[in-house]
């Protein structure tokens, strides 16, 4: 990592003290920003208590407000003398909303006394977005810490945007005026004060928070428009502090400004200490296939399954897999990691923090194990609670997994308050009602919280919010909670998660039949996750937000809506003069349809579109026009002649077709492909409680391949599955094909759509790439004849349906993952359906 530090300091390159001529007559003591906007006020008042105030461009933000600790005066004789210092540095880190860090600040320390047991000397530090401050004891009797006296009186005080106290930090941000601010526990940081009077707002959250002190909640004060911090423990409020001197606190940050600047900083990075890890060549951040997340928090404990996950991302490119709270005691990382290396993928692994304890010792010689294996990272999870025992833990786990030279990820714990300066391989921390949570509860997550993510807690550091859901992965798409008045997220904003918010590791909560040869696939191959620059572009509490972030010469733009609305998205943050590539992935015409298009933009270019309720859209701006891009085709079941119309809010285009049997069949005419090969053919279906078949169809004279439709489980019927999706795998040939959908002697599911992807091999074969693959398509792949057995090879459990030449129903097994040899049900031409989550494969066999 390079670093380049260049110190102004006032008079001479040393701290120089500053004598007070007069005790009362020279206070205030002031200080103001590099820019001259901010300016701090630091004084006492007439009870000879430490006060402060804060002004932005001459107008008061924060009136006298008191300083110190609980319940002690720490100043019976006035402001004994006060340092001046300015710094001008820049720094480097491997991730982050920037690559390049600028920290420029002027600072003034304050000492109180004589006259007391001890010396309290307070930082002071102006930003020209942020002021920040700090108590410290050089020396004293005190022995515990209870919390402090620091009050903030907002002289415009509209609402804030605040989580109710909850040690996990798991949960919504909502608007309160200041009378509201009634709850019992406080609220969680951040904190985010609106005025009334303009768009100033004000962050208010901790920095540098190491085990100095037990964490706080933020209250309500005494007067109008205040609010102070209350030491907050899980089991309850007021834990007390060990002291250990020298004491500091935490610096108290409130980040100051427009929305957008406020989005745009990195001042709680910059409060903390630079790093001490000299080669950070081996911290590398990633895009993440996660089995817990992508299996709705079932068959964790499969080998097998796992590696469908290293398989997710070796295909898309990523970097790491993520085997979570199931593996131990069921496979072992020493048969599971070779596997994964041999894809080019790291492993990050999963724990409990309580097997760990506060040793370090004892933790880096696990790590060092893990960092033995091969193993490239971990996910500790379960610390829930800011108490001051806990927050040393953190810092053991990451000084040993530093040395181990493994990658971190937080979960169930405090909110970040900067320690990736200082431990840059902390890539991620959760503190945050994710994305894990539309694994049982689609309607959660939405918008307008997002858009309050990205103006509060994303703000501080890293957020694990483990992105992009588009299905159950059984294939379920709807559930009846899904209401026009209370939509789904669209695909498209499931997708503008990956830009919108920052994270070292971004964490797919999604499953390899959902995202395989899926819309969203192109962008998942390239979005990256660290970044050089950000932008704000906009952002309103609870409404919206578009962010853009830089990787090199390209630029990532994600907008995120609550309630329809057609963003302008000016371009000017481009290179004057040159032209760009808009590849654009936007709402389609309902909740899983992206609309994509490409074109040509330059920095004088307004890009405007219609965002969905709920919806998004990801822009990618490049000058490379050979990026992967979206080839999917959509067919729509109303422009068809057979069948009879139905309307549903859930469909797309609103209307789907039923009555499906015999000679009434879906006929899609007009099927156009540039390159023969194989595609991945996606049925949007409607299915009621009991199961049915249907038949594809390529050609007239071609093959009826029959799939099982099910209702899969009893947790789908109790959610009210509406929409379900089936992908299986046809061979077209260039130029225009027919596909038939139907069922010969019952009703196949109603139809919604269909759509059709070249799948990655056939993509190569289309660029001239690469030439087909000798293995096979993937039913070959999938099913095989051996003598009258078929043998069946999958990495997940499914089921095995035979039907006979009509499409009768011959036999339905369950198949287990791995290889599995089943006898043929019958002599003559039988069909092999294997269905497997949302996918499905068929095979045609003779048996003798």
């Amino acid at each position: 990592m390079m670093k380049n530090r260049n110190l102004t300091l006032v008079a001479l390159l040393a701290l120089t003290w500053l004598p007070v001529r007069a005790a009362l007559t020279d206070l205030p003591v002031k200080a103001q920003s590099p820019n001259g906007r901010l300016e701090v006020a630091v004084s006492i008042n007439a009870a000879n208590q430490p006060v402060y105030s804060v002004s932005l461009d001459g107008k008061s933000i924060i009136s006298e407000s008191r300083m110190g600790f609980d319940g002690r005066l720490e100043s019976p004789t006035g402001i004994a003398g006060y340092t001046e210092e300015s710094v001008d540095e820049t720094y480097t880190l491997p991730h982050g909303k920037r690559s390049t860090y600028r920290n420029h600040y002027n600072q003034v320390t304050v000492q109180y006394g004589p006259g007391t047991s001890r010396d309290l000397f307070i930082d002071f530090r102006v930003y020209d977005d942020a002021v920040a401050f700090r108590y410290r004891l050089t020396s004293g009797v005190m022995t515990t810490y209870s919390g402090d006296a620091t009050e903030f009186n907002f002289t415009d005080f509209s609402q804030a945007l605040c989580l109710s106290y909850s040690y996990d930090y798991t949960w919504y941000y909502y608007q309160h005026p200041w009378s509201e601010l009634t709850g019992e526990k406080g609220y969680n940081e951040p904190v985010l004060v609106q005025r009334s009077s303009d768009n100033t707002c004000i962050l208010i959250t901790e920095s540098a928070h190491y085990a100095q002190t037990s964490g706080n909640a933020i209250v309500r004060g005494d007067k109008e428009g205040s609010l102070r911090f209350l030491a907050m423990a899980r089991s309850g409020a007021n834990p007390e502090t060990t002291i250990k001197y020298p004491f500091e606190t935490p610096w108290r940050t409130l980040i100051i400004g427009t929305p957008t600047e406020i989005v745009e900083s990195t001042v709680v990075q910059n409060l903390n200490p630079a790093t001490k890890v000299k080669d950070t060549s081996w911290i590398r951040p990633g895009r993440v296939a996660w089995n817990w997340a992508g299996e709705d928090r079932k068959r964790t404990d499969d080998i097998n399954i796992a590696k469908r996950y290293v398989d997710l991302a070796a295909h898309l490119g990523w970097e790491y897999v993520l085997i979570d709270e199931g593996w131990e005691g069921h496979f072992k990382l020493e048969d599971f990691v070779p596997y994964a290396e041999s894809r080019g993928v790291g492993v990050l692994v999963w724990f409990n923090n309580n097997h760990f304890q506060n040793n370090y010792a004892s933790c880096l010689t696990y790590f060092k194990s893990l960092e033995a294996l091969g193993v490239k990272g971990v996910k500790i999870d379960f610390f829930d609670s800011d108490e001051q025992s806990v927050i040393a833990k953190y810092e053991t786990l990451l000084r040993a997994t530093a040395e181990a030279h493994l990658l971190v990820d937080f979960h169930g714990c405090t909110r970040p308050t900067g320690w990736e300066r200082a431990y840059p391989h902390l890539m991620t921390m959760e503190a945050v009602l994710g994305g894990e949570f539309l694994l049982d509860q689609p309607h959660m997550n939405q918008a307008d919280h997002a858009s309050n993510l990205v103006v509060g807690r994303n703000v501080l550091g890293p957020m694990d919010f483990t992105p992009t859901k588009l299905a159950q992965c059984t294939g379920s798409l709807k559930t009846h909670s899904n209401t026009s008045e209370n939509p789904n997220t669209t695909w498209s904003y499931q997708l503008a998660l990956w830009t919108l918010f920052e994270s070292g590791f971004q964490c797919l909560i999604d499953c390899p039949d959902n995202i395989i040869d899926s819309p969203i696939e192109p962008v998942l191959r390239q979005v990256p996750t660290a970044w050089d620059e950000i932008r704000c572009l906009e952002a309103v509490p609870t409404r919206y937000a578009t962010i853009a972030r830089r990787s090199g010469d390209d630029w990532y733009v994600a907008t995120i809506s609550k309630n329809q609305r057609s963003p302008r998205i000016p371009l000017t943050f481009l290179e004057p003069g040159k032209e760009y590539i808009a590849y654009i992935y936007r709402d389609g015409n309902c909740t899983f349809d992206i609309a994509y298009e490409r074109r040509k933009v330059t920095s004088e270019s307004i890009i405007s579109f219609s965002v969905l309720p709920n919806g998004g859209a990801t822009i990618i701006l490049t000058t490379d026009a050979n990026r992967p891009y979206l080839r999917t085709v959509s067919y729509e079941a109303e422009t068809l002649s057979s069948g009879t119309s139905q309307s549903s809010p859930h469909c797309s285009g609103g209307t789907y077709k039923s009555g499906f049997k015999g000679s009434t069949r879906a006929l899609f005419r007009n099927v156009k492909v540039d390159v023969a090969g194989e595609y991945a053919l996606t049925i949007y279906y409607m299915l009621p409680e009991q199961s049915r078949k249907a038949y594809v169809q390529v050609g007239a004279d071609g093959e009826k391949q029959y799939y099982d439709f099910h209702v899969r489980d009893d947790y789908d019927r109790q959610k009210g599955l509406v929409m379900g999706m089936k992908t299986v795998y046809v061979q077209l040939e260039a130029g225009t094909n027919r596909i038939l959908y139907g069922c010969d002697d019952d009703l196949a599911p109603d139809l919604d759509k269909i759509t059709v992807t070249p799948t990655w091999e056939t993509q190569q074969i289309a660029n001239g790439v690469e030439e087909i693959r000798a293995s096979g398509n993937q039913n070959e792949r999938t099913l095989k004849l051996d003598g009258d057995y078929i043998v069946c090879s999958t990495l997940a459990p499914g089921t095995l349906t035979f039907f006979d030449a009509e499409g009768h129903k011959l036999q339905t097994i369950k198949v287990a993952t791995g290889e599995t040899r089943i006898k043929a049900p019958a002599r003559g031409l039988i069909v092999a359906s294997l269905n497997v989550n949302a996918r499905a494969f068929a095979r045609k066999f003779i048996i003798k």
